[in-house]
């Protein structure tokens, strides 16, 4: 009977317990959190106002000092903080993470870039970030260890919780699978090929956020997603994630480089969960409002912040004083005239700035690297080349017209890839080609993808109305081609032929010469998978941006004034007669033609 008491006791004593915890009280209170995702360490932001003066626009110094003027405040970051600009590049993100901590960010989670400079690079982001003064979790809950096949713990936690003004909020990390493709198959997995690191999918990544919720949901008064998965993906976009679990109030997200000021998704309940995302770059700051009136449950609104909005924020002077130190000591580096353009080298569409028509359509720019890659090769390294290839996703940013300096190409080429050149079956690059225009359509804001393929020496055409036959992997990389040749939305491939200034059909089992990044030659990046079939015969010969320069500083000066002058008629290319170049016009030279119907 004793016994029997006593256990009535602990069974007692523990649902008080847990009735303590979900107890909800009553407050009168207004939080504000802040948020940011894919600002790719672009520190360096201006706004030009109504009146035509240019003003700094949000900046690290603009967040921090935004966050101080605000009561019960947190700041979060949805991911790819570490690469995308220059100023990442130049110390592999070390000076973007001290950044962050100066401006007190609270949470962060993994996005895809943060593994551009290599796997371990991209897990010590975790001690860089949470060590020392001002400490920033990465959470994660989707990003796991793999032994034998068999899935371990996860690389970083799944969730913090954050108190502010007696209201405990939740925080779950969510990391896009794209990262594995995105980045390098290869840098998740052992010499013998075997997967050692594993990013959830699908199923098993609704059961991910599921079960972190699950854990959470009773020990905290607010739970948010912090997810770095973007709108794009059928299975895997934030949407899906928020339409099939239960238990999330707000899901702020990043990676498709939306701007989503508030939008309602219902969960699998039927619940109204907010989904937000500021676009990148830092163009937008986002804030969510939690306000307790006199109630026990919250009410939550979401809303953008641009430059202008902010623009009689005082930065913090500190933040301020590390961000100028930087950028001056990058352009002191980099910014030396080496060329005039009377030119815009765009990788947007000129009628939507915002439309990144790099990975949807030919543009002069990426037009420019790829010729930079296949004069490099063809000229000043004799290797004799047929193609070169450049991935949409490998420019990233526009350069205008006036004076171009070293600066102004590494912001075209931040990543710092390096050239690498292989022989390959015609099959092989026809199969490159198709997977890079695998989701190319008529509508461009559905068909944005890095892994479209931008040409020189080759032209093809691309046609829509065509659904891809590929057979992809579940992280969406190449795995085989159709055996139908008349089922591929690419057709009509042309290589030119140096010797006879022509461009001649590609011939599917004539072994061609091609140069472009070992991201993707030997790495596999972006999921091409059909390079495993090549034969590398020369790597790492330049790094990428290094190609374009030497390119520039080859065409002709036409007004005395010692500088190249970048335009198509000064080209050094010129001297192969009918290839193809037209950097006049932002939309390329007719390299990449997308039809609907053959």
């Amino acid at each position: 009977m004793k016994r029997k008491f006593v256990s009535f006791i602990t069974c007692l004593v523990s649902l008080l317990a847990c009735t303590s915890c979900t107890a909800k009280k009553e407050r009168n209170v207004e939080l504000n959190i802040l948020y940011t995702n894919d600002i790719h360490a672009n520190i360096e932001n201006t706004t030009k106002l109504e009146d035509g003066t240019v003003i700094n626009s949000i900046r690290y110094s603009t967040v921090k000092g935004y966050k101080d003027s605000l009561e019960n405040s947190l700041l979060l970051d949805c991911g790819d903080f570490a690469q995308g600009a220059i100023y990442g590049g130049m110390d592999q993100g070390s000076t973007v993470v001290s950044l962050m901590k100066q401006a007190t960010f609270d949470v962060t989670t993994y996005g895809n870039h943060e593994f551009d400079y290599g796997l371990s690079r991209g897990l010590q982001f975790q001690d860089l970030l949470n060590n020392g003064e001002n400490p920033i979790p990465i959470v994660s809950c989707n990003f796991y260890k793999i032994e034998n096949g068999i899935r371990k713990e996860n690389v970083a936690p799944s969730y913090v919780i954050k108190e502010v003004a007696d209201v405990k909020i939740g925080v779950i990390g969510v990391t896009t699978t794209d990262t594995i493709k995105s980045t390098s198959p290869t840098y998740f997995q052992n010499e013998k090929g075997e997967w050692i690191y594993g990013i959830s999918s699908g199923a098993e990544l609704y059961k991910d956020v599921q079960k972190a919720i699950d854990e959470i949901r009773d020990k905290v008064d607010v739970v948010l997603a912090l997810g770095h998965l973007g709108l794009y993906s059928p299975i895997d976009s934030s949407t899906e994630v928020i339409k099939h679990t239960k238990g999330l109030d707000v899901f702020i997200d990043g990676h498709s480089h939306h701007e989503v000021p508030e939008n309602k998704v219902n969960d699998i309940t039927g619940k109204e969960v907010l989904l937000t995302q500021t676009g990148c770059y830092l163009a937008n700051l986002g804030k969510l409002t939690i306000k307790y009136d006199n109630s026990k449950t919250p009410t939550f609104h979401t809303e953008l912040l641009n430059g202008k909005d902010l623009k009689d924020v005082v930065p913090n002077s500190k933040v301020k004083a590390s961000e100028e130190a930087f950028v001056n000591q990058v352009n002191e580096y980099l910014g030396n005239k080496i060329a005039h353009s009377e030119i815009d080298f765009t990788i947007f569409n000129p009628e939507d700035p915002k439309d990144r028509m790099v990975r949807e359509r030919e543009t002069n720019a990426a037009d420019l690297v790829a010729d930079a890659f296949y004069y490099y090769a063809n000229d000043l390294r004799d290797y004799e080349v047929d193609v070169a290839l450049i991935n949409g996703g490998g420019v990233r940013n526009n350069v205008a017209k006036g004076d171009w300096s070293c600066l102004s190409v590494k912001k075209l080429n931040p990543f710092g890839n390096t050239l690498t050149v292989a022989n390959m079956k015609g099959l092989t690059l026809l199969n490159a080609l198709e997977f890079g225009a695998r989701y190319t359509t008529n509508n461009t804001s559905q068909a944005e993808t890095g892994s479209l393929l931008h040409g020189s020496g080759l032209t093809y055409k691309i046609d829509y109305s065509y659904k891809t036959s590929l057979s992809l992997s579940e992280r969406d990389e190449f795995v085989k081609a159709p055996d139908d040749l008349s089922k591929y939305r690419v057709y009509d491939v042309n290589v030119y032929n140096k010797q006879t200034a022509t461009y001649e059909p590609l011939d599917l089992e004539k072994i061609y010469s091609v140069c472009t990044t070992g991201y993707m030659l030997v790495k596999y990046g972006d999921g091409f998978n059909m390079f495993r079939e090549c034969s590398v015969v020369h790597n790492e010969i330049e790094e990428d941006y290094q190609a374009v320069i030497k390119y520039l500083s080859d065409f002709k000066d036409t007004d005395g004034d010692t500088y190249p002058d970048i335009a198509t008629i000064n080209s050094p290319l010129q001297k192969y007669n009918n290839l193809k170049m037209n950097y006049e016009n932002p939309y390329g030279a007719g390299n990449l033609i997308i039809a609907n119907g053959r």
